[in-house]
């Protein structure tokens, strides 16, 4: 579903009131949030909720679901754009790329955690993990022959990013039990799981 943003260029002021209404409700643990509770916190009626979003709560959410994912590309985008890819070995360019993904999305941590339980076509750790991918390829270039060859290098590319974004969930999920280490502890969990081909003999946080 287009935004009226998409559709005409312009924010609508109240369709970003209803999403961040809806943003503010999903750090409330447990609450069950109603349209007529989105309309009161948005200022609008609604009808004017139904009006930009006909399946109530699930477009919402959907809305918002696409507005952090934005944000985490930008956050992801702008990390790597001033670094300097020719004076870096593969396996710290490796490490860095890690970093930038993981902790984009770590960053949106109360968000992440309400959102894996929404019926959604794609999640932000999803898309994350395709961008790790793609990443990930041009690495693999860089290291050669030591990258292993049983399977397309794609595939590997995309087992390794999924696994990464795998212990991320379970890292956000280890908050509902009191047991989550910070998340510096976290990284570095990662990179000594991850093949040392990719990331270097003596893993590090970035």
């Amino acid at each position: 579903m287009k935004s009226p943003e998409q559709m005409t260029g312009l924010p609508d002021p109240t369709y970003v009131a209803i999403v961040e209404a809806f943003r503010r409700f999903t750090r409330e643990s447990g609450r069950k949030v109603s349209v007529g509770d989105l309309a009161k916190a948005a200022g609008t009626s609604r009808a004017s909720v139904y009006a930009r979003f006909p399946k109530g709560n699930e477009d919402v959410a959907g809305a918002l679901q696409e507005m952090v994912l934005r944000g985490v590309e930008e956050r992801m985008q702008a990390e790597l754009a001033g670094v300097d890819l020719t004076a870096l070995p593969p396996q710290a360019l490796a490490r860095r790329a890690i970093h930038v993904v993981l902790s984009a999305v770590a960053e949106q941590q109360p968000f992440m955690r309400e959102s894996l339980e929404w019926r959604l076509p794609v999640r932000v750790h999803e898309r994350a993990t395709r961008q790790l991918a793609t990443w990930l390829l041009p690495i693999f270039d860089l290291i050669g022959d030591e990258v292993p060859d049983v399977v397309e290098r794609p595939v590997l590319a995309t087992f390794l990013a999924a696994g990464a974004a795998e212990l991320l969930i379970q890292w956000i999920l280890s908050a509902d039990t009191g047991g989550q280490v910070p998340f510096e502890e976290f990284e570095r969990s990662v990179y000594q799981v991850m093949p040392t081909w990719l990331v270097g003999e003596e893993p590090q946080a970035a």
